[in-house]
């Protein structure tokens, strides 16, 4: 994990939604989704729920990470 996974992670915790972000970051959508599950896989846990696909869902272990990296 690098210092940009985790800057896009934040990205997308502010804005709560993928499109928004990726475009802030200047990167696709596709692109932020496969850092952000590559992500979810080497932390074993998932960071955001998508079930609803009109609204992105930080789950209860995604809020814990926050709040580590603010840590920092």
């Amino acid at each position: 994990m690098t210092i940009e996974d985790l800057k896009d992670f934040v990205a997308l915790y502010q804005t709560r939604n993928v499109s928004d972000a990726a475009v802030e970051l200047l990167m696709t959508q596709s692109a932020l989704s496969k850092r952000i599950h590559a992500m979810e896989d080497e932390l074993t846990t998932k960071l955001i729920s998508t079930k609803n696909k009109r609204h992105l869902v930080i789950t209860e272990s995604g809020e814990v990470f926050l709040g580590m990296l603010k840590q920092f």
